[in-house]
């Protein structure tokens, strides 16, 4: 029963996606369209973000180099950004940092305020992992504030379990359920 399953449901998962990177591959390395090269190779690198980090990061890399050749400041920042995941995985912590400040530094010039929401909060995770907890608060901090005034509810309460685990980490149960609460 197991080897049915497997034919029929897995081996066409896989050929689609082995397909659809090809596809992508094909994009990047024939088309004239400078955007779509650039979405090509940014959904390269965010397929391989959780399969193969080192690919991930050089495609991203590869991307960011084009997209900064091209002006494109947009794909710059997520191409920064999925370097820093990549290199988050890999617990390269400081490289991780570089990239996701890099990735503040674009988002800022474009005044990317959802963009700089989710990144100070990606960047606080990174501090809180490493045990850097006072530049992790003023991450969280920074993404709560952005996004309190941009109204954005789903990472409100995103920000605010953020600084409840944060508080938790440093037994400060006390305040970590008041962010908990305030998540709810």
């Amino acid at each position: 029963m197991k080897s049915i399953f497997y034919i029929f449901f897995l081996l066409p998962a896989i050929c689609f996606g082995q397909t659809n990177v090809d596809s992508l591959f094909n994009v990047w390395e024939t088309s004239d369209n400078d955007t779509n090269r650039l979405y090509a190779l940014n959904t390269l690198a965010d397929l391989t973000k959780n399969v193969n980090l080192d690919s991930s990061y050089n495609l991203a890399k590869l991307g960011a180099e084009e997209a900064h050749r091209l002006g494109e400041t947009w794909h710059e920042a997520n191409f920064y950004n999925l370097m820093g995941i990549a290199r988050k995985n890999q617990k390269k912590f400081a490289e991780a940092i570089e990239c996701y400040n890099k990735t503040i530094e674009l988002r800022t010039d474009m005044n990317d305020s959802m963009g700089l929401a989710g990144i100070n909060h990606n960047l606080a995770n990174v501090y809180r992992g490493i045990f850097e907890y006072e530049p992790s608060m003023e991450h969280y901090a920074k993404a709560l504030s952005i996004n309190e005034a941009i109204g954005n509810k789903k990472w409100i309460i995103n920000n605010y379990t953020g600084i409840g685990i944060l508080y938790k980490v440093q037994e400060d149960y006390e305040h970590a359920l008041i962010y908990y609460r305030k998540a709810v």
